[in-house]
């Protein structure tokens, strides 16, 4: 993202927001997107502020964010422009056996044909599949969207199943010679662990009783 001041944005500093404008999107988009910025009429202008919303619209996915701050009657007007991305014409699964196709629609939370998506949502998406995965018994399946076809209005997941789940209690038995606070020390140490043969990362356990 991009921060255009005019040239005596120095001077504008401070002064109250009489303006907000959305070049690039839709009445729709630009409804939704004001209440997401810092930068609102009656609000004060600062540089700081202008670059935040900047990177708040590259992280919503609006392909050139960039504002500029304009001196206007009683305070500066602001003027956010961006590329608004295409709209979803195609979702995808790919790797899914255990769920079907018409499972994991249920489980969509934004996306819908006809209507753009951002990284943040379709990422949204593929955690909402994980989720979904976990209540049948699949907790360490991992879900991915892929952001290039995303660029091109396609949903692509892939799925990775693998079943599973939170660990709720490990008992430490026959390790007296080994106080069990340091077991629970060292397992904490690591990020990964095995388990009855099985790998498992140190934040898929919960704590439970340990």
């Amino acid at each position: 993202g991009e921060v255009r001041p005019a040239a005596a944005a120095e001077s504008l500093e401070g002064k109250k927001v009489v303006r907000v404008d959305v070049e690039g999107a839709s009445v729709a988009t630009a409804a939704d997107l004001k209440p997401r910025l810092l930068l609102r009429v009656g609000e004060t202008y600062t540089a700081d502020k202008s670059n935040s919303d900047v990177k708040t619209l590259d992280r919503l996915g609006y392909a050139g964010a960039s504002s500029d701050v304009l001196p206007a009657e009683g305070g500066v007007r602001i003027v956010f422009r961006f590329r608004e991305r295409p709209p979803l014409k195609e979702i995808r699964f790919t790797g899914n056996r255990a769920l079907g196709p018409d499972r994991l629609s249920e489980a969509l939370t934004t996306a819908a044909k006809g209507r753009p998506l951002s990284p943040e949502q379709a990422s949204g998406e593929a955690r909402a599949f994980e989720a979904l995965y976990a209540t049948e018994g699949y907790g360490l399946t991992r879900a991915s969207y892929d952001p290039l076809l995303l660029d091109q209005g396609i949903l692509a997941i892939a799925v990775k199943e693998a079943r599973g789940g939170s660990i709720e209690e490990i008992a430490f038995e026959g390790a007296s010679s080994v106080p069990a606070d340091l077991l629970r020390a060292e397992m904490e140490s690591r990020s990964r662990f095995t388990l009855l043969g099985i790998p498992i990362r140190a934040g898929e356990a919960e704590s439970g009783a340990i």
